[in-house]
């Protein structure tokens, strides 16, 4: 249980950094190299994206699991299954990579150098392997070196880049630093891995099992992009701008509850293919709290500070955002949900088919909602869109896992930690109503009272949950 928790804290932080950092950047990068600029790069990322996600396929997942499965088989059929599973990444990442640059040449008219340039991201996929490190429970390696990667990039750009002459240099640090990292971790593979032996591995066995992992993070690609553009065309450029504003803030505060599901997927893959299921229900009822206990405090929190927060943060013009950010605040505690029975479960398990059904549903809800709302309610009914979409995900999935999940134990649950958030929710906007000091102190003042309010209830309750997490802190500390 302490490696979980250690990789849990790990991925946490790291998810946190990684949305954070870009927040940071942005207001530097917005003035040295202009909107043209911006608008330029982030075009030809959002192209070679779209190829990034056909190159790697479902490999990520179904790699995670695969070495999750083997390790304790011996480093021998640990080395066979990973060899056999890279080789069909790197097969497709040069396809793709093939395909990408016949695309730049002779489709893209201008900024040529920049789009071919972005073919530096394709390569990084190529050499991708954390898969394997997250597989076999190594996730610190992982974390830190991404992380360590992040930082350079990020000085890099502060140092370099000064003007919109720099926008090349800019491309090629984002892009380079990605690639490289990437090839850091191969420094380290063959202390758990041996050579590859091309005679004995069969990497075709699993292109099956890799496609149809694909098939719903593709479906789930094409709602995700589909929701802007809908967005765009049947309302206006603003409307994307509020929505993507606010969705940014939504995603920094899923970055805590969407690590457990990196973290739980590989330990939960592991004791299903040794027969485990009692493990896998304790698991999975330990986790399910924690991601409740952890998730509706934080919707409710995000949504009494928005719109104070969208003051101060955005600045004028973007008083909606705070509208949205209240509207989507539940899809913290559904995604949190949807990932427990998807991610932990039902992957790891092999029911890929119910997890790719559940979020087909999602996103047909979610077209059809746009479809109906935007012409009249604008960024406002696709964000009603996306929350319904991923409540729907949640309930079908829910329905799925009813053999390793108790669906009385999660309503009250639900109902308990549900009612204390709402009641936190409100004093903490109370807080932001009548504070005098400037918005940013308020801010901060809000989430310490608003975090004390909950936990100092939850202790005088007597939670048995935060009580043994408590323990276990004590013990540890004073051994």
């Amino acid at each position: 249980m302490s490696k979980l928790v250690s990789n849990y804290i790990f991925n946490s932080c790291y998810q946190v950094l990684i949305l954070i950092l870009p927040l940071v950047t942005m207001p530097y990068i917005s003035r040295v190299i202009g909107p043209e600029g911006i608008g330029i790069q982030a075009y030809s990322n959002s192209i070679v994206q779209v190829f990034m996600i056909f190159a790697v396929l479902g490999i990520p997942l179904y790699g995670n699991k695969q070495m999750a499965a083997s390790k304790t088989k011996g480093k021998s059929e640990l080395s066979k299954n990973f060899w056999e599973v890279y080789c069909i990444q790197f097969i497709s990442s040069l396809v793709f990579i093939f395909a990408y640059v016949v695309f730049a040449i002779l489709f893209v008219k201008e900024f040529k150098l920049i789009f071919l340039l972005q073919t530096i991201l394709l390569f990084s996929s190529l050499l991708d392997i954390s898969w394997f490190f997250i597989g076999i429970e190594e996730l610190k390696k992982v974390v830190i070196r991404n992380a360590v990667v992040r930082i350079l990039s990020v000085s890099l750009i502060f140092l370099l880049v000064n003007d919109m002459e720099d926008l090349i240099l800019y491309v090629i640090i984002s892009s380079g630093t990605v690639a490289l990292g990437q090839l850091l971790m191969w420094l380290q593979i063959f202390k758990y891995v041996s050579p590859p032996k091309f005679m004995e591995i069969n990497p075709w066995k699993h292109s099956k099992a890799i496609l149809f992992l694909f098939l719903p993070q593709l479906i789930i690609q094409i709602y995700v992009i589909l929701d802007r553009v809908i967005l765009g065309l049947l309302s206006s450029e603003v409307e994307v701008a509020y929505y993507d504003q606010a969705l940014k803030i939504v995603k920094v505060s899923l970055a805590l509850i969407t690590s457990i599901s990196t973290v739980m997927l590989p330990r939960i893959a592991a004791e299903f293919t040794q027969g485990n299921l009692d493990k896998i229900t304790h698991y999975s009822k330990i986790v399910g709290r924690l991601i409740l206990i952890v998730s509706l405090p934080i919707a409710t929190g995000l949504a009494g500070i928005a719109h104070l927060f969208t003051e101060w943060f955005f600045g004028n013009g973007f008083e909606s955002v705070g509208d949205l950010i209240i509207l989507m605040s539940p899809i913290i505690v559904f995604v949190g949900l949807s990932n427990l029975f998807g991610m932990q479960i039902l992957i790891p398990t092999n029911q890929q088919n119910k997890f790719t059904i559940s979020v087909s549903v999602g996103a047909l809800v979610s077209i059809i909602i746009n479809l109906l709302l935007v012409n009249t309610f604008g960024s406002r009914g696709t964000a009603f869109a996306t929350l319904l979409a991923e409540l729907v995900v949640a309930v079908i999935m829910l329905v799925y896992v009813k053999g390793y999940i108790n669906h009385q134990t999660i309503l009250k649950l639900l109902l308990k930690y549900g009612a204390l958030s709402v009641l936190m929710g409100i004093l903490v906007f109370v807080i932001g109503f009548y504070s005098q000091f400037p918005a940013p102190v308020t801010n901060i003042i809000q989430i310490i009272f608003g975090f004390l309010f909950y936990f100092t209830i939850l202790y005088l309750i007597r939670d048995q949950f935060l009580l043994q997490a408590i323990n276990k802190v004590l013990k540890k500390r004073w051994k």
